[in-house]
C-alpha cells in the first residue's frame, strides 16, 4: 500500500498543473508598436494603427482601443510611433495597460 501513495501523488500533481497554468493564460499581456491616429481622453479611447499582432491573429489594421484608467493619454499625441500593451478583458474585448512613447521616436 506505501507504493501507492507516491504514485497517487504524481498524479496528483500532474494533474493540478495545467490548471495553474490555464488561469495564468488569461492574464497574458500582447506587446506591440504601432503610430496614435486619434485620442478620445473622455471616452477613454485611442485609435492605432499597428503592425500584425501574431498572438491574436491580427493582420496589421487600424483599430479604436478602449484604455485603462491608469494610462495617461496626455502623454501622447497623434502621429507618435508608440509601444503598447494589450490585456483581454472578461468581456473578450480588448484593452489597452500601457501606452509609451517607442524607442524610435518618431
Amino acid at each position: 500500500m506505501n507504493a501507492f501513495v507516491p504514485a497517487a501523488l504524481a498524479i496528483l500533481t500532474a494533474s493540478s498543473a495545467p490548471t495553474i497554468q490555464l488561469v495564468h493564460q488569461g492574464h497574458d499581456h500582447i506587446h506591440a508598436t504601432g503610430t496614435v491616429n486619434s485620442i478620445d481622453v473622455l471616452g477613454r479611447k485611442v485609435n492605432l494603427s499597428h503592425g500584425p499582432i501574431p498572438q491574436v491573429g491580427w493582420p496589421a489594421m487600424t483599430m479604436d482601443f478602449a484604455v485603462a484608467p491608469g494610462v495617461d493619454l496626455k502623454a501622447v499625441t497623434p502621429g507618435m510611433r508608440v509601444a503598447f500593451t494589450l490585456e483581454k478583458g472578461a468581456d473578450g474585448m480588448f484593452q489597452v495597460e500601457s501606452l509609451t512613447p517607442a524607442a524610435d521616436g518618431k
